[in-house]
């Protein structure tokens, strides 16, 4: 749990409180009620408010592999459209308007391809290692994206394939 959850847990009343809704049809009584604890509903909106902020490193590591799959089929249709036979750097598929850099920035992963000849690697690795991922990824041009835990390091064709 980050500091700033825990200051907030703690700042909560232990006193019950209770949040009541009631609905009511003129003649025909009560329809609808409700009482939730408060400190239920904050601890819920707190904690939903954490993981949108610090996505937990699961959610890292499943848009990576994802990206790594969006790369790679960039890579296929620039090799057969404006590469004419070859691969492209991140920064040209982002010229080519075939990838948004944005998308590299967003989340806790690092990505970088490497173009040699009639081949492409790209590997993403964790920014912060066990904070916004543990497995490092890794795609060519066969498609498959690979990965394993290698303490931050990046993965290579070596690791086994990731089932989606």
């Amino acid at each position: 749990m980050d500091q700033a959850m825990r200051d907030f847990l703690l700042s909560l009343d232990p006193r019950s409180e209770a949040i009541t809704y009631a609905l009511s049809n003129d003649g025909q009584g009560m329809q609808h009620e409700l009482h939730l604890p408060k400190n239920l509903i904050l601890t819920m909106v707190a904690g939903i408010s954490s993981s949108v902020k610090n996505p937990p490193p699961e959610a890292n590591e499943g848009i990576a592999i994802g990206l790594l799959q969006y790369l790679a089929n960039s890579e296929a249709q620039y090799k057969a459209g404006p590469g004419k036979g070859s691969y492209a750097s991140l920064q040209q598929l982002v010229e080519a308007k075939m990838f948004r850099s944005e998308e590299f920035d967003r989340y806790g992963y690092n990505f970088q391809v490497t173009v040699n000849g009639d081949q492409f690697e790209a590997v993403a690795t964790p920014r912060e290692y066990g904070k916004t991922g543990t497995r490092s990824f890794f795609v060519d041009k066969s498609n498959a994206v690979r990965g394993g835990d290698h303490g931050g390091g990046p993965a290579t064709i070596a690791d086994p394939v990731i089932q989606p």
